[in-house]
Protein backbone atom coordinates (compact mmCIF):
# COMPACT_ATOMS: atom_id res chain seq x y z
CA UNK A 1 0.00 0.00 0.00
CA UNK A 2 1.19 3.51 -0.57
CA UNK A 3 2.24 3.89 3.01
CA UNK A 4 0.88 7.14 4.07
CA UNK A 5 -2.38 7.51 5.83
CA UNK A 6 -4.29 9.82 8.15
CA UNK A 7 -6.93 12.95 12.25
CA UNK A 8 -8.65 16.24 15.39
CA UNK A 9 -11.59 18.74 17.76
CA UNK A 10 -14.64 19.41 20.34
CA UNK A 11 -15.88 22.79 21.40
CA UNK A 12 -16.41 22.38 25.14
CA UNK A 13 -17.83 25.85 25.56
CA UNK A 14 -20.99 27.07 23.86
CA UNK A 15 -20.54 27.73 20.12
CA UNK A 16 -20.51 31.22 18.79
CA UNK A 17 -23.92 32.82 18.62
CA UNK A 18 -25.12 35.95 16.87
CA UNK A 19 -24.19 38.03 19.94
CA UNK A 20 -20.55 36.91 19.51
CA UNK A 21 -20.17 38.69 16.18
CA UNK A 22 -18.53 42.10 16.72
CA UNK A 23 -20.28 45.09 15.21
CA UNK A 24 -17.23 46.05 13.18
CA UNK A 25 -14.95 43.50 11.52
CA UNK A 26 -13.27 43.07 8.13
CA UNK A 27 -13.64 39.28 7.86
CA UNK A 28 -17.25 38.04 7.73
CA UNK A 29 -18.52 36.50 10.96
CA UNK A 30 -21.01 33.71 10.40
CA UNK A 31 -22.89 33.08 13.65
CA UNK A 32 -23.22 29.45 14.65
CA UNK A 33 -26.41 28.15 16.23
CA UNK A 34 -26.94 29.19 19.84
CA UNK A 35 -26.13 26.52 22.41
CA UNK A 36 -29.01 24.43 23.64
CA UNK A 37 -29.49 22.52 26.85
CA UNK A 38 -30.62 19.41 25.05
CA UNK A 39 -27.98 17.10 23.63
CA UNK A 40 -28.02 17.08 19.80
CA UNK A 41 -29.86 14.11 18.36
CA UNK A 42 -27.47 11.43 17.10
CA UNK A 43 -28.80 10.40 13.70
CA UNK A 44 -27.34 9.97 10.22
CA UNK A 45 -23.59 10.59 10.21
CA UNK A 46 -23.46 10.66 14.01
CA UNK A 47 -25.21 7.30 14.21
CA UNK A 48 -22.70 5.82 11.75
CA UNK A 49 -19.76 7.15 13.76
CA UNK A 50 -21.28 5.79 16.98
CA UNK A 51 -21.55 2.34 15.42
CA UNK A 52 -17.97 2.54 14.18
CA UNK A 53 -16.70 3.49 17.63
CA UNK A 54 -18.56 0.57 19.18
CA UNK A 55 -17.20 -1.82 16.55
CA UNK A 56 -13.60 -0.71 17.02
CA UNK A 57 -10.75 -2.33 15.14
CA UNK A 58 -12.70 -5.20 13.61
CA UNK A 59 -12.60 -5.32 9.81
CA UNK A 60 -14.02 -7.45 7.03
CA UNK A 61 -12.63 -10.63 5.47
CA UNK A 62 -10.62 -8.71 2.86
CA UNK A 63 -7.47 -6.59 3.16
CA UNK A 64 -8.49 -3.07 2.07
CA UNK A 65 -5.07 -1.56 2.87
CA UNK A 66 -3.01 -3.92 0.67
CA UNK A 67 -1.13 -2.70 -2.40
CA UNK A 68 -2.90 -4.63 -5.14
CA UNK A 69 -6.38 -5.96 -5.78
CA UNK A 70 -4.94 -9.48 -5.87
CA UNK A 71 -3.97 -9.06 -2.20
CA UNK A 72 -6.98 -7.00 -1.14
CA UNK A 73 -9.66 -9.38 -2.40
CA UNK A 74 -9.89 -13.03 -1.50
CA UNK A 75 -10.42 -15.61 -4.24
CA UNK A 76 -8.48 -13.82 -7.01
CA UNK A 77 -5.81 -16.00 -8.61
CA UNK A 78 -3.10 -15.01 -11.07
CA UNK A 79 -1.37 -17.49 -13.35
CA UNK A 80 0.47 -20.57 -12.20
CA UNK A 81 2.34 -21.23 -8.96
CA UNK A 82 5.55 -20.29 -10.80
CA UNK A 83 3.99 -17.00 -11.92
CA UNK A 84 2.98 -16.23 -8.33
CA UNK A 85 6.48 -16.87 -7.09
CA UNK A 86 7.96 -14.60 -9.72
CA UNK A 87 5.44 -11.86 -8.92
CA UNK A 88 6.33 -12.15 -5.23
CA UNK A 89 10.03 -11.71 -6.06
CA UNK A 90 9.18 -8.67 -8.18
CA UNK A 91 7.28 -7.08 -5.30
CA UNK A 92 10.22 -7.69 -2.95
CA UNK A 93 12.56 -5.80 -5.30
CA UNK A 94 10.67 -2.57 -4.33
CA UNK A 95 12.69 0.03 -6.31
CA UNK A 96 11.76 0.82 -9.90
CA UNK A 97 15.21 -0.19 -11.13
CA UNK A 98 14.84 -3.47 -9.28
CA UNK A 99 11.23 -4.20 -10.25
CA UNK A 100 11.22 -3.25 -13.94
CA UNK A 101 13.78 -5.79 -15.24
CA UNK A 102 12.18 -8.64 -13.33
CA UNK A 103 8.68 -7.68 -14.49
CA UNK A 104 9.57 -7.18 -18.17
CA UNK A 105 9.34 -10.89 -19.22
CA UNK A 106 5.96 -11.30 -17.52
CA UNK A 107 4.61 -8.11 -19.09
CA UNK A 108 4.96 -9.71 -22.54
CA UNK A 109 3.69 -13.19 -21.63
CA UNK A 110 0.57 -14.99 -22.82
CA UNK A 111 -1.53 -14.73 -19.66
CA UNK A 112 -3.33 -11.32 -19.57
CA UNK A 113 -3.79 -11.42 -15.78
CA UNK A 114 -0.08 -12.04 -15.28
CA UNK A 115 0.79 -9.20 -17.69
CA UNK A 116 -1.52 -6.90 -15.73
CA UNK A 117 -0.15 -7.96 -12.33
CA UNK A 118 3.48 -7.54 -13.41
CA UNK A 119 2.85 -4.12 -14.95
CA UNK A 120 1.01 -3.12 -11.79
CA UNK A 121 4.14 -3.81 -9.74
CA UNK A 122 6.13 -1.50 -12.03
CA UNK A 123 3.50 1.23 -11.71
CA UNK A 124 3.40 0.96 -7.92
CA UNK A 125 7.20 0.99 -7.67
CA UNK A 126 7.35 4.18 -9.72
CA UNK A 127 4.59 5.76 -7.64
CA UNK A 128 6.24 4.90 -4.34
CA UNK A 129 9.55 6.33 -5.57
CA UNK A 130 7.98 9.52 -6.94
CA UNK A 131 9.09 8.54 -10.46
CA UNK A 132 5.83 8.54 -12.41
CA UNK A 133 7.46 10.78 -15.01
CA UNK A 134 9.74 7.83 -15.84
CA UNK A 135 8.76 6.28 -19.22
CA UNK A 136 8.51 2.89 -17.54
CA UNK A 137 5.47 4.12 -15.58
CA UNK A 138 3.61 5.05 -18.77
CA UNK A 139 4.64 1.78 -20.40
CA UNK A 140 3.32 -0.20 -17.45
CA UNK A 141 -0.02 1.60 -17.56
CA UNK A 142 -0.26 0.96 -21.31
CA UNK A 143 0.21 -2.78 -20.69
CA UNK A 144 -2.48 -2.73 -18.00
CA UNK A 145 -4.81 -0.72 -20.20
CA UNK A 146 -4.46 -3.23 -23.04
CA UNK A 147 -5.67 -6.10 -20.84
CA UNK A 148 -9.40 -6.44 -21.41
CA UNK A 149 -9.91 -9.72 -19.59
CA UNK A 150 -13.29 -9.49 -17.75
CA UNK A 151 -11.91 -11.24 -14.67
CA UNK A 152 -9.11 -8.71 -14.17
CA UNK A 153 -10.30 -5.80 -11.95
CA UNK A 154 -9.50 -2.30 -13.22
CA UNK A 155 -9.41 -0.50 -9.88
CA UNK A 156 -5.60 -0.37 -9.59
CA UNK A 157 -5.25 0.99 -13.12
CA UNK A 158 -7.77 3.75 -12.39
CA UNK A 159 -5.90 4.56 -9.18
CA UNK A 160 -2.58 4.92 -11.01
CA UNK A 161 -4.26 6.98 -13.76
CA UNK A 162 -5.56 9.31 -11.04
CA UNK A 163 -2.00 9.95 -9.85
CA UNK A 164 -0.93 10.51 -13.44
CA UNK A 165 -3.66 13.14 -13.90
CA UNK A 166 -2.73 14.81 -10.62
CA UNK A 167 0.90 15.05 -11.74
CA UNK A 168 -0.32 16.90 -14.85
CA UNK A 169 -2.22 19.33 -12.62
CA UNK A 170 -5.69 18.11 -13.63
CA UNK A 171 -7.16 17.72 -10.15
CA UNK A 172 -10.75 17.37 -11.34
CA UNK A 173 -9.88 14.46 -13.63
CA UNK A 174 -7.69 12.92 -10.94
CA UNK A 175 -10.55 13.05 -8.42
CA UNK A 176 -12.91 11.51 -10.96
CA UNK A 177 -10.51 8.64 -11.65
CA UNK A 178 -9.96 8.03 -7.93
CA UNK A 179 -13.74 8.00 -7.48
CA UNK A 180 -14.08 5.52 -10.34
CA UNK A 181 -11.46 3.28 -8.72
CA UNK A 182 -13.39 3.36 -5.44
CA UNK A 183 -16.64 2.60 -7.26
CA UNK A 184 -15.03 -0.36 -9.01
CA UNK A 185 -13.72 -1.58 -5.63
CA UNK A 186 -15.67 0.01 -2.75
CA UNK A 187 -13.24 -1.20 -0.05
CA UNK A 188 -10.07 0.08 -1.76
CA UNK A 189 -8.57 2.29 0.94
CA UNK A 190 -5.89 4.00 -1.15
CA UNK A 191 -8.44 5.05 -3.78
CA UNK A 192 -10.91 6.32 -1.17
CA UNK A 193 -8.19 8.29 0.64
CA UNK A 194 -6.84 9.74 -2.60
CA UNK A 195 -10.31 10.86 -3.68
CA UNK A 196 -10.88 12.56 -0.33
CA UNK A 197 -7.53 14.33 -0.50
CA UNK A 198 -8.17 15.53 -4.05
CA UNK A 199 -11.65 16.77 -3.18
CA UNK A 200 -10.15 18.79 -0.34
CA UNK A 201 -7.38 20.12 -2.60
CA UNK A 202 -9.63 21.30 -5.40
CA UNK A 203 -12.84 22.27 -3.62
CA UNK A 204 -14.20 25.38 -2.00
CA UNK A 205 -13.67 23.60 1.32
CA UNK A 206 -10.20 25.13 1.43
CA UNK A 207 -11.17 28.74 0.99
CA UNK A 208 -13.71 29.09 3.75
CA UNK A 209 -15.29 32.44 2.89
CA UNK A 210 -18.80 32.75 1.47
CA UNK A 211 -17.62 33.74 -2.01
CA UNK A 212 -16.78 30.33 -3.49
CA UNK A 213 -20.32 28.97 -2.94
CA UNK A 214 -23.34 29.82 -5.05
CA UNK A 215 -25.63 29.23 -2.08
CA UNK A 216 -25.78 27.82 1.42
CA UNK A 217 -27.47 24.74 -0.06
CA UNK A 218 -24.50 24.05 -2.36
CA UNK A 219 -22.14 24.58 0.56
CA UNK A 220 -24.11 22.16 2.74
CA UNK A 221 -24.21 19.55 -0.04
CA UNK A 222 -20.41 19.71 -0.43
CA UNK A 223 -19.82 19.19 3.28
CA UNK A 224 -22.37 16.37 3.40
CA UNK A 225 -20.60 14.63 0.51
CA UNK A 226 -17.20 15.18 2.11
CA UNK A 227 -18.21 13.71 5.46
CA UNK A 228 -20.10 10.83 3.84
CA UNK A 229 -16.96 9.90 1.87
CA UNK A 230 -14.95 10.08 5.07
CA UNK A 231 -17.41 7.78 6.84
CA UNK A 232 -16.97 5.19 4.07
CA UNK A 233 -13.21 5.19 4.66
CA UNK A 234 -13.57 4.96 8.43
CA UNK A 235 -15.95 2.05 8.03
CA UNK A 236 -13.21 -0.12 6.48
CA UNK A 237 -11.58 -0.50 9.88
CA UNK A 238 -12.79 1.98 12.52
CA UNK A 239 -9.61 1.74 14.56
CA UNK A 240 -8.15 4.74 16.46
CA UNK A 241 -4.67 4.22 14.99
CA UNK A 242 -6.07 4.10 11.42
CA UNK A 243 -8.02 7.32 12.04
CA UNK A 244 -4.85 8.97 13.35
CA UNK A 245 -2.84 7.94 10.28
CA UNK A 246 -5.57 9.18 7.94
CA UNK A 247 -5.72 12.56 9.66
CA UNK A 248 -1.95 12.93 9.44
CA UNK A 249 -1.99 12.03 5.73
CA UNK A 250 -4.66 14.62 4.90
CA UNK A 251 -3.11 17.35 7.04
CA UNK A 252 0.26 16.93 5.34
CA UNK A 253 -1.25 16.98 1.86
CA UNK A 254 -3.37 20.14 2.26
CA UNK A 255 -1.29 23.22 1.55
CA UNK A 256 -2.87 25.53 4.16
CA UNK A 257 -4.52 23.31 6.78
CA UNK A 258 -5.07 26.32 9.06
CA UNK A 259 -7.47 27.81 6.48
CA UNK A 260 -9.30 24.66 5.44
CA UNK A 261 -12.75 24.34 7.04
CA UNK A 262 -13.37 21.12 5.10
CA UNK A 263 -10.25 19.61 6.64
CA UNK A 264 -11.29 20.84 10.08
CA UNK A 265 -14.66 19.10 9.70
CA UNK A 266 -12.87 15.91 8.68
CA UNK A 267 -10.54 16.29 11.65
CA UNK A 268 -13.49 16.48 14.06
CA UNK A 269 -14.82 13.15 12.78
CA UNK A 270 -11.47 11.39 12.90
CA UNK A 271 -10.50 12.86 16.28
CA UNK A 272 -13.72 11.58 17.81
CA UNK A 273 -13.16 8.16 16.22
CA UNK A 274 -9.63 8.05 17.66
CA UNK A 275 -10.73 9.45 21.06
CA UNK A 276 -8.49 12.52 20.79
CA UNK A 277 -10.55 14.99 22.81
CA UNK A 278 -8.16 17.96 22.72
CA UNK A 279 -7.63 17.62 19.00
CA UNK A 280 -11.37 17.41 18.44
CA UNK A 281 -11.92 20.62 20.39
CA UNK A 282 -9.24 22.48 18.45
CA UNK A 283 -10.58 21.27 15.11
CA UNK A 284 -14.11 22.41 15.94
CA UNK A 285 -12.84 25.80 17.07
CA UNK A 286 -10.84 26.13 13.83
CA UNK A 287 -13.93 25.26 11.80
CA UNK A 288 -15.96 27.93 13.61
CA UNK A 289 -13.30 30.64 13.24
CA UNK A 290 -13.83 33.27 10.52
CA UNK A 291 -13.85 33.42 7.61
CA UNK A 292 -16.34 30.57 7.91
CA UNK A 293 -18.31 29.00 5.03
CA UNK A 294 -21.86 30.26 4.65
CA UNK A 295 -23.23 26.89 5.76
CA UNK A 296 -21.17 26.94 8.98
CA UNK A 297 -24.28 26.90 11.17
CA UNK A 298 -25.89 23.63 10.07
CA UNK A 299 -22.54 21.90 9.54
CA UNK A 300 -21.51 22.93 13.07
CA UNK A 301 -24.69 21.35 14.43
CA UNK A 302 -23.75 18.06 12.75
CA UNK A 303 -20.23 18.27 14.14
CA UNK A 304 -21.51 19.04 17.64
CA UNK A 305 -23.54 15.82 17.55
CA UNK A 306 -20.32 13.95 16.78
CA UNK A 307 -18.52 15.61 19.66
CA UNK A 308 -21.02 14.20 22.15
CA UNK A 309 -19.72 10.73 21.25
CA UNK A 310 -16.35 11.43 22.86
CA UNK A 311 -15.64 9.09 25.81
CA UNK A 312 -16.19 11.76 28.47
CA UNK A 313 -19.51 12.78 26.96
CA UNK A 314 -21.01 9.40 26.19
CA UNK A 315 -23.78 8.18 28.50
Amino acid sequence: MIRSFLMWGLFAASPLGAQDCPLFRVAPCVPLPPSQNDEPQCTGLCEQLSEQMDRGCSSGPDQPFADTVFLRKTGLTVGTETDLQRLALIALAETLDGVAPLAAPLMTGDDPAVRYAAALQVGLAALRAGQISDPRFAEALAVMDAVEEPGVPRSDLLFLRAHEAEARGDLAKAAGLARAAAQAEPRFFNALALELRLVLAQGAHLRGAAGPYDSAEVCQAEFDQLLTSLSRIADLEPCPRVAAHLELYLTREVSRPDRAPGLHAVQVYLAVLSRRQDLARRAFQSFAAPPAPICAGPVAQDLQALLHLLPGDRP
